[in-house]
């Protein structure tokens, strides 16, 4: 490989302020190889690799500490499973995959019902249940509630004499 396409690789890397180690110089040989092996052009693998360090640049992915290489690591793996092997490719993909994105967030908003449309829900309920308006469903709801409640001991009583469990299941019975 090109000793000075690696340093400015390297120089890359370091100004993403991508933790540089051991390893660093390594991974970077090995992702340019995997995408030259995918696009078949070192200048294009090059300018592939550039671009996963500079997103992974301006997308921020740490807070605090430093970035490592696995973020890069990620695109690299995510643009060769995807079959891409050029940089158009890979800026058409990338796009794609923003607004899907934002598509998913948007989707996600609208399923979240307002106040105003659980109201309408609300009177809509009331209305099939033959109720005037949603407090007169709540207070004849809450008091069946309370009935329910207080003729839990009786209902749970009978239960035995009829054969029945809790659930309402028959209970076996011996012979």
């Amino acid at each position: 490989m090109d000793k000075q396409a690696d340093s400015q690789v390297e120089n890359e890397w370091k100004l993403a302020d991508i933790e540089y180690n051991g390893y660093s110089n390594n991974d970077i040989i090995k992702f340019l190889s995997q995408l030259q092996n995918q696009t078949h052009d070192y200048l294009e693998a090059k300018k592939m690799l550039i671009s996963a360090i500079r997103l992974v640049k301006k997308k921020g992915l740490t807070t605090n500490k430093k970035m490592t290489g696995g973020y890069v690591k990620d695109y690299v793996d995510t643009w060769i499973a995807n079959g891409l092997t050029s940089v158009d490719e890979m800026v058409k993909f990338e796009n794609n995959r923003n607004e899907r994105s934002t598509d998913n967030q948007r989707e996600s908003n609208v399923l979240i019902p307002t106040s105003d449309q659980i109201q309408k829900q609300n009177e809509k309920l009331a209305q099939q249940l033959g109720y005037n308006t949603v407090e007169e469903m709540g207070k004849a709801s809450w008091n069946l509630l309370v009935e329910l409640r207080n003729t839990r001991p009786e209902r749970m009583a009978n239960k035995a004499k009829t054969g029945l469990t809790a659930t309402g299941h028959q209970v076996l019975k011996r012979f």
